[in-house]
């Protein structure tokens, strides 16, 4: 073999060789958020009863702390009628930390509801859920209602 041949395959050999004694560090996914139980969730038998609305009237966020962050979350609504039972339903956070939110009423089909609208809004208050560092977003019924850094 030739000289420069020999270097040229000294050379090669050495960069595979340096290349196998490095470390490669698994990047660590960083931690999803988690949803918390929803007491406004879809129930069985849903299915059979109405859907109406639900007038949104502001929402708020504690952030309870932890590691990950816990985050409260009480909303302000206002049904058609006290018959009427609230649904939410919470998607987790996008890639951009956008919460999706929607809210709806259900009622019993073909069944009078003499009672008027209450003036007061009623409260729905529950743990959203824990989420990793980051700046997040909740929209209700597509309104952009509050945001949040945990």
């Amino acid at each position: 073999m030739s000289t420069q041949l020999k270097r040229f395959f000294f050379i090669g050999l050495s960069i595979f060789l340096m290349a196998g004694c490095t470390t490669v560090h698994a990047s660590t996914p960083a931690p999803a958020a988690t949803l918390g139980a929803n007491p406004f969730d879809v129930q069985a038998g849903d299915n059979a009863l109405t859907t109406d609305t639900v007038t949104f009237v502001s929402a708020e966020v504690k952030n309870v702390g932890g590691s990950p962050a816990q985050v409260d979350l009480n909303i302000a609504y206002r049904l058609p009628t006290p018959c009427h039972q609230l649904r939410v339903i919470v998607t987790p956070p996008d890639s951009t930390g956008r919460i999706n939110i929607k809210m709806y009423s259900l009622m019993k089909p073909n069944t009078p509801c003499a009672l008027m609208a209450l003036a007061t809004p009623l409260q729905a208050a529950w743990t959203l859920g824990t989420f990793p560092a980051g700046h997040y977003t909740i929209y209700i019924n597509d309104a952009k209602a509050v945001e949040f850094d945990s």
